[in-house]
């Protein structure tokens, strides 16, 4: 499984998740490998300034299964959709609790989105 994540920084397994998808300077891009092992790299945004579609797309075409997020606009979880990505909403952490979550199957949507909570980085 290939899992997308938001960051504030570029901190390694510290790294905090970003307050808004589109918004982070930074993704990580894990993949699961079984058995409690992964693999991940940080690469910086390269759509910090955007238009409506941009990063699922980017997202999908680097074969990502699964978007974790704190929030996430509606705009954009339709185009998740049409992608067949999966978003999980309201999560809180940096990498390595993120990734721990979901290697245990923790990872629940929280449906936390950027309607509930205004959100300024």
């Amino acid at each position: 499984m290939k899992i997308a994540i938001p960051l504030m920084e570029e901190n390694e397994e510290e790294s905090r998740i970003s307050e808004h998808f589109g918004r982070a300077p930074y993704f990580a891009f894990v993949e699961l490998k079984g058995d409690k092992t992964y693999t991940f790299e940080i690469e910086k945004n390269p759509f910090e300034e955007h238009s409506p579609g941009d990063i699922p797309r980017y997202l999908h075409d680097k074969s990502i299964d699964l978007i974790v997020v704190r929030s996430i606009g509606k705009e954009a979880l339709n185009f998740f959709e049409e992608y067949n990505i999966k978003v999980i909403r309201g999560v809180d952490g940096n990498l390595k609790e993120i990734v721990q979550m979901a290697i245990s199957n923790e990872l629940k949507d929280q449906g936390y989105n950027e309607d509930s909570k205004c959100c300024h980085e």
